[in-house]
């Protein structure tokens, strides 16, 4: 068969344009700089124990000890070597660094898209551009949701496979929607995923009556069959993830507390996660977004840091106002945005255009699913809405954040605008022909008035937007008119700040003057200031919009020379690509740029190592690091030996942030003990978790009971180490909480009670990094009694008088623990000690025991996070049950005559389901190939 080069000569060339569109935007890349992502570095410190382990073992553990006690590794960090679809995902990718990738595959995906619904090259190459600059896709780039945006990328070659699929040729259409849906799948973002399934169902739906009304009955059932079998195919290939994300869903967050659930209130389980999930919803102006960037104000940077503000000879109240009261550019309904979704101007003119004139029934779905998805993404802004789906659509309720769902909508409207405009430039006769309403009722103008018509209503829009900013809605945020602008407010506030000594002191203030500022100056100043500050967000909004109808306004002149035919195509092709550049790149330079930093050489780049290894010990770090290897000379060694091994392997000499990070993660390897940091936000970060095994963390799906203990024990107990103060703590004890870190710039040593801390000078009490916690209980021990109780709610209870030195608690109400519950033979002498350590396994010797007769039964309580899947231990070799004691600890009965316990974490599900995944990714290869085969080579297709 003879190949006709030519026929790809347009597919390579816009490969290549899309390759140095890609390179140019992120040119740093190409010099060793990554963009710098806080919840990559978050990320980087809950995964750590993990990558340890991976790079020790060469071994998935699937459970990590890093924080909030211990949790399933199949939410943090899981490589699926199972996936041998992984190696193609690395093909599309081009060997390109990070985020050059994910910005080429945005790009990319659109286009094979357009190519399945038979869109021309050079325009599938213009809207490809279009699509792959939508400002949300960059702002995720530059927080971190690298899985979300390797998710999305995906999104758009699956539909183009599933559309082709139903619609033209099945058999193509299944290949390619097989792999890229099996692609999208295992970038592992579960809500993006089911946005897209969401996506599916509409159109399939809308496909099912299409065909019904056509009696098109036996070439539909044949697509159908099609669509079950790739759909399950790229199902499988990510199963092991899929069903473990499901199997963790039960014990999670997701699933809502126990405790409410067994209460006699109009309480619901999941009522704290739904409005957490719901937090942030997008406000019904700020949807004005997509066509207006700045409609609320861009992202939530401080006001006060604007240069263009602050240079501007003007708003001189305002200014004086934001030196005490903070204030940011945006002013939408969420808690804070890093930025807008703009979809594009023009995208937008294109896709009003498109609902009016594209005669394909299929935008009547595909606005359906729009609508869906705006909708939703309004969440709590549309309650009646949103509770339908939160009531009635499975597994919606596991959501979070639902603002994500705009993803819908920046694919719906590329979609709409490039197949309609396709349409448009190859009927040269639609632009003189009969207007039709709907498709179906004929008017008396053509289409060419109606366009003009469409496009000056559109124009007026913006127009309007532009000449009164706030005529359709206010310029105030409500937290900003509950907080900064209400007098009220701000007299409690300074009522509160007049009589706190601490305050006054630190701002170096009297009670008189901070009185006469705020009476004087401050809240005098308020009208002056809302005045001033609306007249600025009046500006922002009337240039912002003023853009976007300069921007429609000449894109309306160069469809009328095209559909006039004044413009030959190919011109018409690189003027509207400019276009596109000129309106989607600016906007997202807003928000990921290669600017020159203050600190650093760039404001949003770093260098690949930095992101590698992003931290650096703290001093408190290093003082936690001094006392285990004083006390420990073997430990001591085992560190200095390992990293002089690490020092000898690499090529350079080793960086501070490299030594710490050798060096803490043997420590963490050899040591089990937990790390409490106050200061640091405790359930709010992962640098803690970097260097320690940490009581604290970050993630939104913990195991629930842990939460629990977050929500009002342990923040009880947290509040009171504060204060030095470690009498009465028994759930710090019983976690093995060993150093609670009140100081992280703290050079000195742990203290182990407030009464050294007042034989010290001011001096040395500044340089205490916490305390050394001698309470403790360690990493397990024997306990004389184990309590039953008749619900979750009476143990829960039950944990405010514990003394979980001496005896235990447990829920009746699960059969297993009924055989545990009564008295144990104790004496002081027993003891349990951890011999090995891992993250999956952990292994103790005991002694006292050796004379025991095995006939007497012995109750040890192990510091190790409870969870019900995967967790089995064996003592002297011989299997048995784990308990859940103390509401969220292991416990394990043991004979007399015990030596070793060993607690080891097996889930079968993964090992079987993974023997899945290798099979279904296997037969995705061989069916894809097949299904080309047969299709291009064969022409056995529609």
């Amino acid at each position: 068969m003879k190949v006709n080069f030519n026929r790809f000569l347009p597919h390579f060339i816009a490969i290549a344009v899309l390759l140095t569109i890609s390179l140019v935007y992120f040119s740093p890349a190409l010099s060793g700089y990554r963009v710098y992502q806080s919840d990559i570095q978050q990320h980087k410190g809950m995964s750590n124990e993990v990558a340890d382990f991976r790079q020790e073992f060469n071994d998935e553990p699937l459970w990590t000890n890093s924080m909030f006690g211990g949790m399933p590794a199949t939410q943090i960090s899981v490589i699926y070597k199972s996936n041998i679809l992984n190696h193609v995902n690395k093909i599309f990718q081009l060997g390109l660094p990070h985020p050059i990738n994910v910005f080429f595959l945005y790009m990319i995906g659109f286009y094979i898209f357009l190519l399945c619904l038979k869109v021309n090259p050079w325009l599938a190459l213009v809207g490809s551009v279009a699509y792959g600059f939508s400002t949300y896709f960059f702002i995720i780039i530059d927080v971190g949701h690298n899985s979300k945006a390797m998710a999305m990328a995906y999104m758009a070659p699956s539909l183009g496979g599933f559309l082709m699929m139903l619609r033209t040729k099945k058999l193509l259409g299944c290949a390619v929607f097989t792999l890229f849906s099996s692609l999208q799948i295992g970038a592992n973002h579960p809500q993006v995923t089911y946005y897209l399934f969401l996506l599916f169902g509409v159109l399939f739906l809308y496909e099912l009556i299409r065909n019904f009304s056509n009696k098109q009955y036996k070439s539909f059932a044949f697509r159908s069959a099609l669509l079950v079998l790739g759909s399950s195919l790229a199902i499988s290939t990510s199963i092991p993830n899929l069903y473990g994300t499901y199997e963790y869903s039960k014990f999670s967050q997701r699933a809502g507390t126990e405790l409410y659930s067994s209460k006699k209130n109009t309480n619901k389980p999941n009522d704290n996660y739904k409005s957490r999930a719901l937090m942030w919803s997008y406000g019904k102006g700020e949807s004005w977004s997509f066509l207006i960037p700045n409609i609320k104000g861009g992202g939530d940077a401080s006001l006060a840091q604007n240069e263009s503000f602050q240079d501007a000879d003007k708003y001189d109240n305002l200014k004086r106002f934001l030196q005490t009261q903070g204030i940011n550019e945006y002013w939408g309904n969420q808690p804070g945005t890093s930025g807008p979704v703009y979809i594009g101007a023009i995208v937008c003119f294109l896709f009003f255009l498109g609902m009016i004139f594209w005669k394909n029934k299929l935008k009547w779905a595909i606005l359906l699913i729009s609508l869906i998805a705006l909708f939703l993404s309004w969440g709590k802004n549309m309650d009646w809405f949103t509770d339908i789906f939160w009531n009635f659509l499975p597994l919606y309720k596991n959501l979070r954040a639902v603002t994500i769902i705009l993803i819908v909508l920046e694919l719906t409207f590329c979609v709409v605008a490039f197949l309609w405009l396709n349409d448009a430039l190859k009927n040269k006769s639609w632009w003189k022909e009969s207007f039709y309403f709907f498709g179906k009722i004929k008017s008396s103008i053509s289409n060419k008035k109606m366009f003009v018509f469409s496009s000056s209503f559109f124009a007026l829009v913006l127009a309007l937007f532009t000449l009164f900013p706030s005529l359709f809605f206010d310029l105030f945020s409500e937290r900003e008119l509950t907080n900064q602008f209400n007098t009220q407010t701000l007299i409690l506030q300074r009522d509160q700040q007049s009589k706190d000594a601490k305050f006054l002191q630190e701002n170096n203030v009297t009670r008189d003057q901070l009185l006469a500022y705020y009476n004087q100056s401050l809240i005098p100043l308020i009208p002056k200031a809302k005045s001033e500050l609306q007249e600025y967000r009046q500006s922002v909004v009337a240039s912002s919009a003023g853009r976007s109808l300069l921007l429609v306004s000449i894109s309306f002149v160069v469809l009328m020379f095209c559909f006039n035919g004044k413009l030959p195509l190919p011109i018409f092709y690189a003027i509207v690509g400019v276009l596109f550049l000129v309106d989607m790149w600016p906007v997202a330079r807003e928000y990921l740029n290669n600017n020159e930093g203050v600190q650093r050489d760039y404001e949003h780049w770093q260098p690949e190592n930095e992101k590698l290894m992003p931290l650096i010990a703290t001093s408190a770090d290093r003082s936690i690091l001094n006392n285990e290897v004083s006390k420990n000379t073997t430990l001591s060694n085992q560190i200095n030996n390992f990293l002089v091994q690490k020092s000898n392997e690499s090529e350079n000499a080793l960086e501070q942030r490299e030594i710490d990070r050798i060096t803490f993660g043997k420590l963490n390897r050899l040591t089990n003990y937990r790390v409490l940091n106050v200061p640091s936000g405790i359930f709010q970060e992962t640098s803690t978790s970097y260097f320690h095994k940490s009581l604290g963390g970050y993630h939104s799906a913990k195991i629930q009971r842990y939460q629990d203990l977050i929500d009002s024990l342990l923040s009880f107990e947290v509040q009171k180490v504060s204060q030095f103060n470690t009498n009465d703590i028994p759930l710090l004890n019983m976690l093995n909480t060993k150093y609670i870190v009140l100081n992280s710039s703290g050079s000195g040593s742990f203290v182990e009670s407030i009464n050294e801390v007042y034989s010290m000078n001011r001096e040395q009490q500044t340089s205490i990094p916490g305390i050394l916690n001698v309470n403790r209980l360690g990493n397990a021990w024997f306990v004389q009694n184990v309590v039953g109780y008749n619900n979750v709610n009476d143990e829960f209870n039950a944990l405010k008088n514990l003394d979980p030195s001496s005896f235990a608690i447990t829920d009746t109400s699960y059969e297993h623990n009924k055989k545990i519950i009564g008295s144990y033979n104790y004496d002081n002498t027993l003891r349990v000690q951890m011999s090995e350590y891992r993250a999956n396994k952990i292994v103790y010797s005991v002694q006292g025991l050796e004379n025991k007769n095995p006939s007497k039964y012995f109750y040890v309580v192990f510091s190790e996070v409870y969870y019900p899947l995967g967790w089995k231990a064996k003592v002297d070799g011989k299997q048995v049950e784990i308990n859940r004691v103390n509401y969220t600890l292991r416990g394990l009965k043991i004979p007399g005559g015990t030596k070793e316990i060993e607690l080891y974490y097996e889930l079968e599900s993964f090992k079987s389901l993974s023997a899945v995944a290798l099979a279904s990714s296997s037969a995705i290869l061989l069916l894809v190939l097949g299904l080309i085969y047969l299709s291009v080579f064969k022409k056995k297709d529609d």
